[in-house]
């Protein structure tokens, strides 16, 4: 394996799979009766009341995918019923304003259905590899062509074998099903006299800052980049800052012995017709009832109702942060796990909410 390869495939090592991970930034656990439910799941009637029959409300941010879920979940430790709202602008180092939380009404919806799809036909080269081997989150997914068909922000590696059995290893960070308010396209060429010139294309957004770096070390502060380079691969890297607040870092290998041995960055597999999902600031609800875990994401709800009728701050939670009692109408169809069985949730409800702002 050359140096580049070496690089970075080491990074591979530190990437860490997650498909929904819970941080316990919890609310002391509430008792307080002013957090309640009060309507039907199905054919059963629903009364609960913090403080009632063990009944406690807990408040926490779930990690799905790389990306923030923040929820309450009132329960006794056999009945639950979970709400969660989305993050959103996830290249964005921003808070969510309150803002967001009351005029958020729609629900998160998996499909089920191919987002992005990674294939080594994609790539301008592909006559010159042999093989890729993709990695997702630090485990392995395929060889060639993988898919994703879940909504997140993925670290997507790439180990490419050319045809004379040289390897090198690329790794990018993909948006899936989640706004981007600032992209681009990383472009170069190189030429057979070791001049190597980068900058960048389909440009979305009114760029603020950026920095180029080859092989780690800073190079440019401009939009472009021209010099020279010896007759190896090297790893080119830009950081994107945007007027808006996005931020994006994108890499691609370049060739300089120019003899097709190079790695375009992977904003043509993000870029796809198929990943115009956009679950930013999405609900979801999730019931355990009677041993059987009930899911929002998995059924039809289009014409379902998420109407917040009244934010108000409640307290700290143990990690410092705010937490909002939130009352709010929701009607909506709940898949059961593993079946298809729906059952209709119907209820008024005042909630506690985990706010990152």
């Amino acid at each position: 394996m050359n140096k580049i390869g070496k690089i970075v495939f080491c990074g591979l090592l530190l990437l860490v799979s997650t498909a929904c991970n819970k941080v316990e930034n919890a609310l002391p656990e509430s008792n307080d009766a002013v957090f309640h439910i009060e309507g039907a799941f199905g054919n059963d009637e629903l009364f609960m009341v913090a403080g009632d029959d063990g009944m406690y409300m807990h408040t926490h941010t779930d990690i799905s995918n790389g990306v923030k879920i923040f929820s309450g979940d009132l329960t006794d430790g056999n009945l639950s019923v979970e709400i969660g709202l989305y993050d959103g602008n996830v290249d964005q180092d921003n808070p969510i304003p309150l803002s967001v939380v009351e005029q958020s009404d729609k629900w998160a919806f998996h499909s089920g259905q191919d987002i992005v799809i990674f294939s080594k036909g994609m790539f301008p080269n592909h006559s010159s590899i042999d093989e890729i081997s993709w990695t997702i989150n630090g485990m392995f997914a395929g060889i060639n062509t993988v898919k994703i068909n879940q909504t997140g922000v993925y670290d997507v590696c790439a180990m490419v074998t050319f045809n004379d059995g040289t390897m090198t290893s690329l790794c990018n960070e993909i948006i899936v099903g989640f706004a981007r308010n600032g992209n681009f396209r990383m472009r170069h060429y190189a030429s057979q006299t070791g001049e190597l010139n980068v900058w960048l294309d389909e440009v979305l957004g009114e760029i603020d800052e950026i920095e180029w770096k080859i092989d780690g070390e800073v190079v440019s502060k401009n939009l472009e980049y021209s010099g020279n380079i010896s007759l190896e691969q090297h790893l080119v890297t830009v950081e994107v800052s945007f007027v808006n607040g996005a931020q994006r870092t994108k890499s691609m290998v370049v060739d300089g012995m120019v003899s097709g041995h190079f790695i375009d960055d992977f904003t043509g597999f993000e870029q796809s017709t198929q990943n115009v999902i956009q679950r930013d600031y999405n609900w979801v609800v999730k019931v355990q009832h009677n041993g059987d875990e009930f899911s929002s994401l998995y059924a039809d709800n289009q014409y379902a109702l998420m109407q917040i009728d009244d934010i108000t701050y409640y307290g700290l939670n143990s990690a410092g942060n705010k937490v909002y009692k939130i009352s709010a109408t929701i009607n909506g169809m709940l898949r059961k796990l593993g079946t298809n069985q729906e059952e209709e949730l119907s209820i008024n409800t005042v909630f506690g909410l985990e706010i990152d702002e």
